[in-house]
């Protein structure tokens, strides 16, 4: 595969780890790799546009919470495919979730996600709904069936595909 100088996770993790966001140059031309992923996650409303007053006619965007939940999923996948420690990423993505989208959405989202796990899931029945559309811009389907992020987010979220950490009652 060739080397990228940017890529989904790239962007969004420097969206999130610089105080100010990613930054790009207004002598970014259009039609580049880092424009369209910009553009793409702008769409998904995983980061958003700052603009500090002091920057001119560059750009600065952020990510949201929905970002930082698909950059923990994404950084959870590479851990668990190069044998990292992970546990830390998953707590982060239980919380970070409910904050992002709300517990019932939350917890809707798990739902389906099961139901695709266990190929109960019309995933066509569900278009409109929030939990699905979430799902379908953080890319945990494909068809019906579960990807490796979607069983990633999962795992980080449902202990034994019951019930999220973020919602279990103590």
């Amino acid at each position: 595969m060739a080397y990228r100088l940017y890529t989904e996770e790239k962007v969004l993790y420097h969206a999130d780890s610089n105080a100010n966001g990613i930054h790009v140059s207004f002598r970014e031309k259009k039609g580049t790799t880092l424009r369209g992923l910009i553009k793409s996650l702008v769409g998904k409303k995983m980061i958003v546009d700052v603009h500090p007053v002091d920057c001119g006619r560059d750009e600065y965007y952020r990510t949201t919470l929905l970002g930082k939940v698909y950059l923990k999923v994404m950084q959870l996948e590479f851990a668990k495919r190069y044998g990292k420690d992970y546990d830390r990423l998953f707590k982060e993505v239980a919380y970070l979730i409910g904050d992002a989208v709300g517990v019932d959405v939350a917890a809707e989202m798990g739902v389906l996600l099961v139901k695709s796990k266990e190929h109960k899931l019309q995933a066509k029945d569900h278009k409109g709904e929030l939990a699905m559309r979430i799902i379908n811009r953080m890319g945990l389907l494909q068809g019906d069936v579960l990807s490796a992020k979607g069983e990633i987010y999962l795992m980080a979220t449902h202990e034994e595909y019951d019930t999220p950490p973020c919602l279990s009652v103590n």
